[in-house]
């Protein structure tokens, strides 16, 4: 409850300037708050989506449907940012959350469950809760993530839409994201 969340819209943002692809009309057709919390054990993410019309997930490409994607890095970045995506001791991730599951690009996933991973979609808003093992995530390729205060985390959280059956665009925290953050975490 104490946690501040980020927001991902297209007027109200938490970094001012948005970037947005297709077309997103307005924060009542695609906005979010994201919330993000890490202890020993786990990186617990959670969002709210308000989406003029939640059309789920069906077969396709997940890219084209309504689900969130967060790319995070889990190390102090400071200095020179990453030009693409490392392992080991600066390791960063793709996360994407969707209607049928959690993965990571590592291959961790997690089906919904309610347990560990609750999604949920209703007519013009969806919701999800995951709570996410640092242990998994990292996997034999990466070190395991120890949060401290004052740590600087890159995050870039992108919202997908998808309505009448198509995919209609997308919405990202930072202004220099130009749809190239699945490529490079410097955006």
């Amino acid at each position: 409850s104490d946690i501040t969340p980020f927001v991902v819209g297209v007027s109200n943002n938490s970094w001012l300037t948005p970037k947005v692809w297709g077309t997103v009309d307005d924060d009542q057709d695609l906005t979010g708050q994201v919330y993000i919390a890490v202890d020993d054990s786990f990186l617990y993410v959670a969002a709210d989506v308000i989406d003029d019309v939640y059309y789920g997930f069906e077969n396709g490409n997940w890219w084209e449907h309504d689900v969130l994607e967060l790319f995070i890095g889990l190390y102090d970045q400071r200095g020179e940012k990453h030009e693409s995506f490392e392992s080991g001791s600066e390791p960063d991730y793709k996360l994407v959350f969707s209607e049928n599951k959690f993965f990571a690009e590592n291959e961790y996933e997690m089906a919904n469950d309610g347990v560990s991973y609750y999604f949920e979609g209703f007519s013009s808003f969806y919701t999800f809760e995951a709570m996410i093992s640092l242990d998994s995530l990292a996997g034999n390729d990466d070190d395991l993530f120890v949060a401290l205060n004052g740590m600087r985390t890159p995050i870039e959280p992108t919202i997908h839409d998808r309505d009448n059956g198509t995919w209609e665009g997308n919405v990202a925290l930072s202004p220099t994201n130009d749809d190239n953050a699945w490529q490079t975490p410097s955006v």
